[in-house]
């Protein structure tokens, strides 16, 4: 295969390295195609007939795991930097460059900020591999699995007429719509696969929460999400404290100071020169105005919704609830054509260089 210069950066050595990592076990695994959509009911009376708990319990398990959006993994990489690796519960780690102010530039950063996950994120692998020995595995190691938990394209969804008809008919609006493969493992060993990225956006979308699929004789979903409201069937002004936020997906590490970086903040930190007699700019520190720069829940109330289902395999499966509806789908896959996923895949992203 050749290789191009810049491939150790992109996502195929990030996707390539998380399946070299893949355990022995994953060959043996029952292999399942999953298809999940969510969404919420529009019809105006859904809220109306129920008495929702004022202040629900909503949290994230500790462990977790995400599925792999490439287009975002590539985002990611053009935004903050090359330096970037894929641990084996789809987070993204990335060394963000030195700069000369020596600090996150991101919105909302603050200077020498460092990015400690809330939630256990798993292992991540070795960030300083070799690149050579990077790609001479991609060309040595031809795959036999695809790389799992990686959002497939939106026309392998089986789903997507019944969701776009749905959307249509205007009282129904899709919140999270995608399908995925994956080795299907026992309740103990399967983790929980959270759907919002709120952890990165520091936002809350309409939809949070997670899903756990697994095998435990029969195949099982468990779900624990819930959406976020405008509260119009609450009386008054009440509003619930902000729901949580996600764990991040994406984690920004900043690198030692330079030396420059280490003089320009020694510059920042020292005593300020007193102001000219004739300054006018009156505006008080933002330390002391009183304003906060954590975000704004922009809800009232979030309504949960948390069911196990046991499921049989190739049967759409509804799960109901009177603001929010599940549909979920279980294949398994064979290992010829997991075979041959796995081969067209990989010529995908050759070809994508």
């Amino acid at each position: 295969m050749k290789t191009h210069p810049t491939l150790t950066h992109s996502l195929a050595i990030l996707v390539t390295t998380t399946l070299l990592a893949m355990s022995a076990q994953a060959q043996s695994d029952r292999w399942f195609r999953v298809e999940l959509l969510v969404f919420s009911h529009e019809s105006g009376s859904a809220d109306s007939a129920e008495s929702w708990k004022p202040i629900p319990d909503l949290s994230y398990p500790d462990s977790v795991r995400f599925l792999i959006d490439e287009t975002q993994v590539k985002r990611n990489i053009e935004e903050f930097g090359q330096d970037s690796i894929l641990n084996a519960r789809g987070v993204q780690t990335i060394e963000l460059p030195q700069s000369e102010a020596g600090f996150d530039a991101r919105p909302g950063a603050t200077p020498n900020s460092t990015d400690i996950p809330r939630q256990d994120p798993g292992p991540v692998q070795d960030a300083s591999s070799d690149s050579t020995a990077t790609a001479t595995a991609l060309e040595d190691s031809a795959p036999t699995l695809p790389v799992p938990f990686v959002q497939r394209a939106a026309a392998e969804r089986e789903f997507r007429g019944k969701a776009a008809y749905m959307q249509r008919m205007g009282n129904y609006r899709t919140l999270f719509h995608q399908t995925w493969l994956q080795p299907m493992r026992d309740e103990n060993s399967a983790l929980p696969i959270v759907l919002d990225r709120s952890g990165d956006t520091r936002q809350w979308p309409r939809l949070q929460g997670s899903v756990k699929v697994y095998l435990s004789r029969y195949l099982h979903i468990e779900t624990d999400l819930w959406m976020n409201t405008t509260g119009n069937y609450l009386p008054g002004q009440w509003a619930m404290p902000p729901a949580p936020l996600g764990p991040p997906s994406l984690l920004l590490i900043e690198p030692e100071p330079s030396l420059l970086a280490a003089a320009a903040s020694d510059a920042r930190t020292s005593k300020p020169q007193p102001a000219p007699a004739d300054s006018t700019d009156q505006t008080p520190p933002l330390a002391d105005s009183g304003m906060s720069l954590e975000p704004v829940y922009p809800w009232r109330h979030a309504v949960r919704f948390t069911e196990k289902r046991r499921m049989r395999s190739n049967e759409v499966h509804y799960l109901d609830h009177p603001m929010l509806g599940v549909v979920v789908k279980l294949t398994p896959v064979a290992q010829e054509e997991l075979q041959a996923i796995a081969e067209a895949d990989l010529a995908a992203l050759e070809a994508a260089q």
